[in-house]
């Protein structure tokens, strides 16, 4: 029998799809029972199903850029949205900045409206009272001096009129200046 999460809010599950065949040759104290590739598109709408089984609304793609190139977030991300869509799932992305695409803040900003004007158009891409949700991860790493100013500097080109719910790691509330939430990752 299926687990079923419940909850009037939405149900969101933190989703990594940069495995391939070397990570479970790893000594990994967790692994999936069928061993699998994160660019399989059937491995992709298998875990759309399961969390789609197990109650969650959505599922939230740790995302290091727009890069195509040795940068399989990207590209998995683009099948996520299409499997969901056809699942009834929704997808977000985390944009992380400790991956291996994003080392300034043109990059950033580049990223950003990737974001925007792609990936939150598409009908899949989760949104909250109309407006498409992003969430960031290890925010002190923003280029550009104080990470609160940078931020704000960032948002204020990407996304002027706030038409986006930015939610950022941690638990400073000097980031609810620039941010509309936060949350916990552990």
């Amino acid at each position: 029998p299926a687990v079923e999460a419940q909850s009037e809010r939405p149900v969101l599950a933190f989703y990594y799809a940069w495995f391939d065949a070397n990570t479970w040759a790893l000594p990994l104290p967790d692994q999936p029972r069928a061993p699998y590739l994160s660019t399989d598109p059937i491995a992709i709408e298998a875990h759309v199903l399961m969390a789609k089984d197990a109650g969650i609304d959505a599922l939230v793609l740790d995302w290091y850029g727009p890069q195509v190139e040795n940068n399989q977030t990207e590209t998995n991300f683009r099948v996520l949205l299409e499997k969901a869509a056809v699942h009834g799932l929704k997808a977000s992305l985390t944009v992380d900045l400790a991956g291996p695409f994003i080392h300034d803040v043109n990059d950033l900003t580049h990223a950003l409206l990737v974001v925007r004007d792609q990936h939150a158009p598409h009908a899949a891409f989760l949104r909250i009272e109309g407006k498409p949700v992003v969430f960031f991860a290890d925010m002190q790493r923003v280029p550009g001096g104080s990470p609160v100013e940078a931020w704000r500097a960032i948002r204020d080109r990407v996304d002027p009129d706030r038409q986006t719910w930015w939610i950022a790691e941690g638990l400073d509330p000097a980031y609810l200046s620039v941010f509309d939430g936060l949350y916990v990752y552990k």
